[in-house]
């Protein structure tokens, strides 16, 4: 790939935040994956455990990683891998949770689908009558109870049916020994601050977060948390692009990052 200055621009900015504006088709995850190669072979204090990359989907993290392995057997450089994370950040709450909080053990992850699909199953249990929401509205109440994850620090402002609400559905959860994808990042903020959680963050210098305009408020927290613990932080996206607004993405995360 012939880089152009701007791309060349973003490969070698290695000791500051960075925002990387890109549209689909420009290049950027070839940028991202020479500039993860380029951290590598420029930093003597860097290794491959040192870095994560949060992606999207898993696809694109397996395509990521094919890059990067290209660019390095490229470069003539012995440099392994293997311990580098490079996957979404719910996968990435969910290593978490497995390794440092015991009380998870043995609980499994709904996705969007299994989630519709388990709330329809135990409506009467899931606490969507107290909002008035009927077996149909599962996409609603599944943005709903999101939103109140999001909002948890403001519960004292909430009406009592939505308290009862959020409470009935978490006993529901735990009760089958599920999660839900904004659980898992819920219950990593709520445990951030546990010695060994801190010591494995600390130990993170680069995050890499792809297509950012496609974060939700909940999701920006946590990378706010990671980059508070000292990693350098690069964003990728565009946000003319922000293709899942129903699903809770914010655009102004990345239209404010500078400022932030």
């Amino acid at each position: 790939m012939k880089l152009n200055t701007a791309q060349r621009q973003a490969i070698d900015s290695l000791d500051h935040n960075l925002q990387i504006v890109a549209c689909a088709g420009s290049g950027k995850t070839e940028v991202i994956a020479r500039r993860i190669v380029n951290i590598l072979l420029s930093k003597d204090n860097v290794t491959s455990s040192n870095i994560v990359a949060f992606t999207f989907t898993n696809l694109a993290a397996d395509n990521m990683r094919s890059r990067i392995e290209r660019i390095i057997v490229e470069s003539g450089e012995d440099i392994d891998i293997s311990e580098m994370y490079i996957g979404t950040i719910h996968s990435f709450c969910k290593m978490i949770l497995d390794n440092f909080v015991s009380e998870f053990e043995g609980y499994r992850v709904l996705d969007t689908v299994k989630e519709h699909i388990f709330m329809r199953k135990y409506y009467n249990k899931s606490g969507a009558k107290c909002l008035g929401l009927n077996k149909n509205e599962c996409n609603l109440y599944a943005t709903c109870f999101d939103k109140m994850i999001y909002m948890h620090d403001r519960k004292a402002e909430w009406t009592d049916e939505s308290k009862e609400a959020f409470e009935k559905y978490c006993e529901l959860l735990n009760s089958k020994k599920y999660l839900n994808f904004s659980l898992l990042i819920f219950e990593v903020l709520k445990h951030f601050d546990k010695k060994t959680i801190q010591d494995f963050l600390s130990g993170i210098k680069y995050l890499v977060v792809d297509e950012y305009q496609d974060v939700d408020d909940l999701q920006e927290s946590l990378i706010n948390k990671l980059s508070s613990c000292g990693a350098n932080l690069c964003v990728v996206g565009d946000d003319d692009q922000t293709i899942y607004q129903f699903r809770g993405s914010n655009a102004e995360n990345m239209i404010n990052f500078q400022n932030k």
